[in-house]
């Protein structure tokens, strides 16, 4: 009895780690936008070099996503992880100790590369490692978990870049980094999925595998649903995981820490609206109503946020936490391609509908920033460049087009029945 309830304890502990680990390449995907005026004073960049490095996250976190499936079953969760740990440690290592652009892009782009594991890893240890009734649940938790640290880790980030600088901020990642990494490799060595062992599938061959993913890719409401999870996903990817506090400060003139918090509130609606999208969208038997009533209000919203100057400071932030949480409907893209995807083709299915969602930030993000440039008029501040109110509402202008055409596509499409 006491032999159970150690393993059972473990394999919590097992799947908690899956949960740490996408928590903390979080907070490697929004650590540029608390440290703008330190990057781009560091390596005299502009507002499109500033995206760009940004970016080059995505450009490996994007590609990734339609093999990170097939890799954590072909190969060991243990040496996948502790190896994708390693990455995230190793770009964040050369970014906190370079002068060059290149090499930080470099370090970027490891981060990135590392962190395309994190979700899909997180989900394949709850897999291993508890009971199926509590899939779904920890797959939510999984992804709240993920949104709460890019909200705390903005408001936390935003400090610690003031008090310590962003060079130690970033070090105290990599002896976080470290240390989860060793604690991953030391635990998953010690251990076994023994719980539940027998419901484990025999794995895709690569040739079958791909020959999977092609038929995937077929499909039309597939596509629909990583249109609509693209569309969805950018303004939150562009604002809050970039611009949003360089933005806050020009329009309100907030103070770094302010405009991080105020900035964070729209992961906050996301970890609580997540869950209840997930409920609607269940209990009315539809996704496509679901999203576009999100998307419409969400537009409704980032106009009124991000055009409006007047709004007080706390109603920002409660305007905020709704628009994180309407826009959180694009968590039902991923039922979308679970509703018409087998049994066996469901991963790859949400994979492929999460690589066209993460599009948004790989092109966007430095698009934004040439925008800027492009509007610029030539001002600097302490040495960097300086924009307005003005050319940050063009360039943003993105958001609102963005949510508005996601509406109106989920609002003309045809729904597919729940099974």
């Amino acid at each position: 009895m006491k032999s159970s309830f150690n393993l059972t304890r473990l394999a919590y502990f097992i799947a908690a780690l899956g949960a740490i680990f996408y928590c903390y390449e979080y907070f490697l995907r929004i650590m540029p936008s608390v440290m703008k005026p330190e990057l781009m004073s560091t390596f005299n960049i502009n507002a499109t070099l500033f995206g760009t490095l940004s970016a080059f996250y995505f450009y490996a976190y994007t590609p990734m996503q339609t093999v990170v499936g097939i890799m954590v079953d072909r190969f060991k969760i243990k040496n996948v992880l502790s190896f994708a740990v390693f990455c995230c440690v190793l770009g964040t290592f050369l970014m906190a100790k370079t002068d060059s652009y290149s090499i930080a892009a470099c370090g970027r782009f490891l981060q990135g590369f590392g962190s395309a594991f994190a979700f899909v890893g997180a989900l394949k240890l709850t897999a291993l490692w508890l009971p199926a009734d509590r899939f779904a649940f920890y797959s939510g938790f999984t992804n709240m978990l993920g949104f709460l640290g890019a909200a705390f880790g903005e408001i936390f980030l935003t400090t610690v870049v003031k008090t310590t600088g962003w060079r130690s901020t970033m070090d105290i990642f990599v002896i976080l980094g470290l240390v989860l990494m060793a604690v991953i490799w030391l635990c998953l060595s010690l251990a076994s999925p023994k719980l539940h062992s027998e419901n484990t599938e025999p794995t895709l061959s690569l040739k079958d595998a791909v020959k999977q993913l092609l038929k995937i890719i077929k499909q039309p409401y597939i596509w629909l649903a990583g249109i609509l999870a693209y569309l969805i996903y950018l303004p939150t990817d562009v604002f809050a995981g970039l611009w949003g506090i360089p933005y806050l400060q020009s329009l309100h003139n907030y103070t770094a820490q302010q405009a991080g918090i105020a900035s964070a509130m729209i992961f906050v609606g996301w970890a609580l609206g997540a869950p209840i999208q997930g409920w609607l969208s269940d209990h009315f038997s539809k996704r496509l109503r679901v999203i576009w009533v999100g998307a419409l209000l969400a537009t409704i919203l980032s106009v009124i946020t991000l055009y409006v100057s007047s709004i007080p400071y706390v109603l920002l932030c409660i305007l905020f936490v709704i628009f994180g949480a309407c826009s959180s409907v694009e968590i039902l893209t991923f039922a979308m391609a679970r509703d018409v995807a087998t049994r066996q083709t469901a991963g790859m299915a949400i994979a492929f509908v999460n690589t066209l969602c993460m599009m948004g930030g790989l092109i966007f993000q430095r698009e934004v920033g040439n925008l800027l440039d492009k509007s610029w008029s030539g001002q600097m501040l302490n040495g960097i460049r300086y924009y307005s109110v003005h050319d940050y509402q063009h360039a943003l202008l993105v958001i609102p087009v963005s949510l508005a055409l996601a509406f109106i596509i989920a609002l003309f499409s045809r729904e597919k029945t729940i099974q």
